[in-house]
């Protein structure tokens, strides 16, 4: 269920949230509870000092108020005791003291807080009458997560569907006083407190009258009596009505009828408190300043004291906050990577080549040889061992063609080195790789040579990979020697 944001967390005296100085005492005794017409304690405890203290609660909210016994005495004219309240370090002073003693009494508050983490601290001085402080009420965050609490549901909440019988009575509650008006209420929890007042008009309360309640429904109705006043009493305050038994945690719809006359004392609504409830924001709403008496401790049994665990702490709710906002960088990080890392292997990525390299003639396996332009012969002296379906030579070609010189290969035994005269300049002479699993190239004959016995010389076959045949080498080497002056053919 949603609550609006009217909805108040209750959080007693000895809750833990609660730090005290040094100074402090707790009183379980209830003798308190009898003072004034505000009903008696919450919870039937009180933290105490009768010097001087502090106290700092943590919370994060829109209002906070702190509520206690007063029961001020006059010390040589001044009041005694007396306090000074804080919110984040800004003093916010204190209610004006009152002159009688009453219980559930507001000793001070901000009802229009900014919306966030805040800190209430209250600095006591004490001339020896005691201080009694009882429970605070604050107005939780939409955003902060308060399961587990005891919530503080005031008459004007939205969510509480009276029907048309029922009336504003005295700006502090609701009011019904003709048989048959009924009201409905949902709810999330696992117990249900219902306080009103009795009113002191003679008009209002002659005697006491009866009603009855309804949970999910389920009959058979479940009555409870509203007692009246004798005639001259004051009007008493955060009088609880009746509560419900324990029921299973969860969402719950209670409905009440008023089966009374008019005359009679009437069913009156100021608060209701739920035990466990589940504060999941509603819709926002207008924040309004309470104009209820606070409720009592007596109403609730044991079983249902406010608990000190209920609330997370202010570290745990930033905790959570902290763990989602990680989570959700976390995520959008792993992205980030994921795109680069995409990117990076897809322009690794190289286009394939679709054309086959297998038909493409590799002249030369070897490094990259220098190349330098020499004459050639004419065609017409290599007679016909030029090929003429050679594909890799033109016109251009016959007369210049590139040279290539390569490392060369240590001589054969068959081959007969050149020799020139002394001093003269060597000229560059292209010279030829016997081409693999083909016959040297060099020597008188194949006769000669054992290896090439038994073998014939194909003139036509394609050297160097097939830019120029065999015998077109062997004219090219000749020409190119007749410019060297040899000493002897050995």
């Amino acid at each position: 269920m949603a609550l609006s944001r009217t909805a108040k967390v209750i959080v007693d005296d000895v809750d833990s949230r609660v730090q005290y100085s040094q100074q402090w005492f707790v009183d379980n005794t209830g003798k308190t509870n009898n003072l004034g017409n505000f009903g008696p304690t919450f919870g039937n405890t009180l933290h105490g000092v009768n010097t001087s203290a502090s106290l700092k609660f943590d919370f994060i909210g829109t209002s906070i108020t702190l509520f206690g016994t007063t029961d001020i005495r006059q010390h040589r004219g001044s009041a005694d005791p007396t306090c000074e309240c804080f919110i984040d370090g800004v003093s916010i002073g204190a209610t004006n003291p009152f002159r009688f003693a009453e219980n559930n009494w507001p000793l001070c508050g901000n009802e229009t807080l900014a919306d966030g983490a805040h800190t209430l601290t209250v600095n006591v001085n004490s001339r020896g009458q005691t201080f009694w402080v009882d429970y605070l009420a604050f107005t939780p965050s939409p955003i902060v997560s308060t399961a587990n609490e005891i919530y503080q549901i005031q008459d004007t909440d939205p969510g509480i569907q009276y029907d048309s019988n029922w009336q504003s009575f005295a700006t502090v509650t609701q009011l019904a006083d003709q048989k048959g008006s009924s009201v409905s209420f949902s709810f999330f929890g696992s117990q249900l407190s219902w306080f009103g007042i009795i009113p002191g008009e003679p008009s209002l309360s002659q005697s006491p009258s009866l009603a009855t309640y309804t949970i999910d429904g389920n009959l058979p109705a479940t009555p409870f009596a509203i007692r009246s006043l004798p005639r001259g009493s004051s009007t008493l305050h955060n009088e609880r009505l009746f509560q419900t038994p324990v029921l299973l945690n969860g969402l719950h719809t209670i409905s009440v009828t008023y089966e009374g006359e008019r005359g009679l004392t009437p069913l009156t609504l100021d608060y209701l408190l739920i035990q466990n409830g589940t504060g999941i924001p509603g819709a926002p709403t207008t924040l309004t300043a309470s104009t209820t008496t606070t409720p009592t401790s007596s109403t609730l049994p044991p079983s249902t004291t406010p608990s000190s665990l209920g609330l997370a702490s202010n570290n745990e709710r930033r905790t959570n906050v902290a763990a989602i906002v990680g989570g959700l960088l976390g995520v959008f990080a792993l992205l980030i990577i994921c795109a680069i890392l995409y990117r990076y292997f897809k322009n690794r990525e190289k286009p394939s080549d679709t054309k086959s390299n297998s038909n493409k003639i590799q002249p030369f396996v070897q490094p990259p040889p220098m190349i330098q332009r020499q004459p050639t012969p004419d065609s017409r002296s290599l007679g016909s061992n030029r090929s003429p379906d050679d594909p890799f030579r033109t016109e251009a070609q016959d007369t210049v063609q590139d040279t290539i010189i390569v490392r060369q290969p240590q001589p054969r035994r068959n081959q007969r080195p050149v020799s020139r005269p002394v001093g003269e300049r060597p000229r560059q002479v292209r010279q030829s790789m016997p081409p693999p699993n083909s016959p040297a190239t060099a020597g008188p004959s194949s006769a000669s040579d054992p290896t090439l016995a038994g073998s014939r010389l194909d003139e036509d076959v394609s050297y160097y990979g097939g830019y120029q045949t065999w015998a077109q080498n062997k004219a090219l080497e000749a020409e190119a020697s007749k410019g060297l002056n040899r000493d002897s053919y050995m």
